[in-house]
């Protein structure tokens, strides 16, 4: 039920990516990778920015990288690489969408879905851990969820896997009460 990216580019470049991984028996150090090196693009807007300029020369942006990943170990040295490609193609302003199907992928490949869970406060891992394993049981298949918090539910949860959606949130059951009432 995992998600693939519904942009053919991003899920050309994310194949390849994946399967030089698997070659060189290295994905799971590659994937740590790419989830760091998203992870600073996320919280350092200034990084995305460079790297998908057209005005900033395609040299400059090789730099950028050569200073922003470890090229000694080889996970490290092929994203780099795999990177200097995108560049070089023009390719950075899909980043994010190749990073989407490429986590979809490896999804598909290990059997997982991802989905999400809302929560009206924060109540910790180990009820989200629990929630993965009802789901889990639910759909026949291995869940993982991220959680996001929204006062706004009032209470309960929102499960979201695929297309498939949970609502058990109190905000849900007041519309309810209330479409019946009126």
């Amino acid at each position: 039920m995992a998600m693939i990216a519904t942009d053919p580019l991003a899920t050309v470049y994310a194949t390849a990516l994946l399967q030089l991984g698997e070659e060189k028996k290295i994905l799971e150090p590659l994937v740590a990778e790419v989830e760091s090196f998203l992870d600073g693009w996320k919280k350092s807007p200034e990084l995305g920015g460079v790297l998908v300029s057209p005005t900033v020369p395609e040299t400059a942006k090789l730099k950028v990288l050569g200073l922003t990943l470890d090229t000694q170990q080889p996970a490290g040295k092929l994203f780099h690489d795999f990177l200097g490609v995108l560049v070089r193609k023009g390719r950075m302003v899909n980043f994010q969408s190749i990073c989407r199907a490429f986590f979809a992928l490896g999804d598909v490949r290990a059997g997982l879905s991802r989905g999400t869970i809302v929560y009206s406060q924060d109540f910790g891992e180990e009820m989200t851990r629990e929630a993965e394993k009802v789901i889990s049981e639910y759909l026949s298949e291995k869940v993982t969820l991220d959680v996001e918090i929204d006062p706004d539910i009032i209470g309960g949860a929102i499960i979201q896997v695929g297309d498939i959606r949970l609502d058990g949130s109190v905000r849900r059951q007041l519309e309810d009460l209330r479409a019946r009432m009126f």
